[in-house]
């Protein structure tokens, strides 16, 4: 192309359509007129072209000449630390770094306060049940459970010979890190460090682990990895590449049948990475028909939903000190777009999907972006539930996006109906909900439902409000 463009003398010209020259009887000259056919092409890397050159030029690539050949260098696929190197070698960007590059760390969860009535936790609940229900792992070769609860477990489990849950104060005497046989003081210890351990690799394990020989060998004896090996990321993922085939019908093995399945297949099993609209947004919005508008349109936010991180450190149940934080969810969206459609902190609007309806209280925000809105989960309860008066801020405020996912995709004609979720990991789709919003007319969340009814022998009262270290609450 750039010696048909030095013919014409310009670039300036379209060379599918206009002449780059003429001939001296003023006969235009086109770039096809001068491009050879692929039959020319051929026959003339048939008559130029030898295997043998390409074998001859190349076998010996990786040879090197005399001066190579007599450097000295190691063997093998991986690199014994040097400090002198200049490849294996702790990142120029990490100099002056206060904080440590890499650590082996864990740590333990134990009661500080002990409770006041008999209850156990769940951990120590599934370690009962596994014995009794005879787990091989959890009970002696003549049945009984073999260990007493969780902090037993944790301590003497292996599922290699001294390579257990906890890193820290292994051997017998508590000496040994990463690798020993179980320390029955072990739990204690770590209570003594304040539930955290830390083990620090030495200058020479530090750095490039993915070929570095002293950090792998150690990784080995300590059950991280297999086999002291190059650690490479493959881009390529050759599984994905086997679903996209058998999509096409390409795999010597099961292909579907199914024309939605083929097509599900081919297009998201990349096996490169990649990224793609959420599935349900380009699915018709209101009916079957192709011709429907699109969940985009139709639906035009956006709409997330997480659990609070509070909750994380108090997974199993809303105490007390939870509801001081969170004790009812709002709707958050957008400042410039609720002002847009008219809306303002604390109006009850209705937070519609292609599946259902929700009615809850809005809150404006800057920090969110123009076409999301998002709230917390997990905040809204039925009335009655978790011992929660029937009138407490989680049932009368508090509501559930959950309502408005549904378990499968809209209607597509001629097709059987495709669960909605991701494609490749079969993970929900929470996050590719589509929503509409309106103003409501009437106050109130809904959906409601009928209260729960308390057990035969619960009589305490329920309070609505709960302050922290007044087990009788406020109401």
């Amino acid at each position: 192309l750039v010696v048909a463009l030095a013919i014409a003398g310009r670039v300036t010209l379209d060379l599918t359509r206009d002449a780059i020259a003429t001939t001296p009887s003023g006969e235009p000259v086109y770039l096809h007129d001068l491009w050879p056919t692929d039959a020319e092409i051929a026959s003339a890397v048939a008559a130029a072209a030898d295997a043998t050159l390409y074998r001859r030029s190349y076998q010996d690539l990786f040879a090197g000449d005399d001066r190579w050949k007599r450097l000295p260098s190691p063997t093998g696929t991986t690199y014994a630390w040097d400090a002198r190197s200049t490849y294996v070698s702790r990142p120029a960007f990490t100099e002056g770094i206060p904080a440590e590059p890499d650590a082996v760390a864990d740590a333990i969860r134990h009661p500080i306060l002990q409770p006041d009535r008999d209850v156990r936790a769940f951990q120590e609940v599934l370690v009962d049940l596994a014995g009794r229900l005879k787990f091989p792992a959890f009970v002696t070769p003549e049945g009984a459970p073999k260990y007493t609860g969780y902090p037993d477990f944790i301590v003497n489990y292996e599922r290699a010979p001294g390579i257990g849950f906890l890193a820290g104060w292994r051997g017998k005497e508590g000496t040994l890190p990463l690798r020993g046989a179980p320390n029955p003081k072990q739990w204690e210890a770590y209570i003594e460090n304040e539930a955290f351990f830390t083990h620090h690799w030495a200058d020479n394990q530090k750095y490039m682990r993915f070929v570095n020989r002293d950090y792998q060998q150690a990784a080995v004896e300590a059950g991280f990895i297999g086999k002291v090996e190059p650690l490479i990321m493959q881009i390529w993922s050759e599984p994905l590449q086997k679903f996209r085939l058998a999509g096409q019908g390409l795999y010597d093995g099961p292909c579907p049948t199914a024309p939605e399945d083929q097509a599900r297949l081919t297009q998201y099993f990349d096996p490169l990475p990649t990224w793609y609209p959420p599935i349900g947004a380009s699915a018709p919005a209101q009916s079957a028909s192709p011709t429907a508008p699109r969940l985009e349109q139709a639906f035009p936010f956006s709409a997330i939903t997480q659990r609070p991180m509070v909750m994380y450190h108090a997974w199993d149940s809303q105490n007390a000190w939870l509801r001081q934080i969170l004790a009812q969810n709002f709707l958050y969206m957008n400042t410039a777009m609720a002002a847009q459609l008219g809306l303002k902190d604390f109006d009850w609007v209705w937070v519609e999907s292609h599946h259902s309806k929700v009615r809850c209280q809005l809150k404006t925000m800057e920090g969110v972006e123009s076409g999301t809105v998002w709230t917390w989960n997990a905040i809204g309860k039925q009335a009655g539930a978790w011992g929660l008066d029937q009138q407490a801020s989680e049932a009368t405020h508090g509501f559930l996006l959950n309502h408005l996912i549904s378990e499968s995709l809209p209607p597509r004609v001629g097709e059987r109906r495709m669960t909605n979720s991701d494609p490749i990991t079969g993970q929900a789709a929470w996050f590719d909900l589509r929503v509409r919003i309106t103003r409501a007319d009437e106050s109130g969340v809904w959906p409601t439902f009928t209260p729960i009814q308390r057990l035969p022998d619960d009589t305490a009262e329920r309070p609505r409000v709960l302050r922290y270290g007044q087990p009788g609450g406020d109401a």
